[in-house]
């Protein structure tokens, strides 16, 4: 198990995560907190006082990915809330998440996810078993 300079062994938030490294929450937290600036790895292994080589290998072992895509894999879960739960426009949104303009997070959306920021925002809209629903065609532009 990893022990930090300093820092005592402690459970995760659940008994999936009772033999976790001591980074696991402060990872993700750091990263939640940074979703509008991101953070390089070497800022986030800074930040939790760690090397780059040891926040490299938590994430790997807690969860299955390296630092720069769990931050990525965060930051798009982020924006999918806000899509769902506002209005805003996706300019917008790809600021809050992160992203320097609404093409790069488009395409980042789409990769996660499958379907475009636009379109996870009109299924969420339409009911399940509306007429809308299920009269809508995938686009054709991909």
């Amino acid at each position: 198990m990893f022990f930090a300079a300093g820092r005592q062994a402690r459970p995760g938030p659940g008994p999936d995560h009772a033999d976790a490294p001591v980074g696991g929450p402060d990872i993700l937290s750091l990263m939640r907190r940074n979703i509008e600036e991101p953070l390089s790895v070497g800022a986030l292994a800074a930040g939790l006082g760690l090397g780059r080589k040891t926040l490299e290998r938590e994430c790997q072992q807690l969860y299955g990915m390296a630092p720069r895509r769990l931050f990525r894999a965060i930051r798009l879960r982020a924006i999918r809330r806000i899509l769902e739960d506002t209005a805003l426009p996706v300019e917008e949104i790809a600021a809050r998440g992160g992203y320097r303009n609404a093409s790069a997070m488009t395409r980042a959306f789409r990769a996660e996810f499958g379907l475009a920021p636009s379109r996870s925002r009109r299924a969420i809209a339409a009911p399940v078993g509306s007429v809308h629903a299920a009269t809508r065609r995938p686009s054709a532009s991909k």
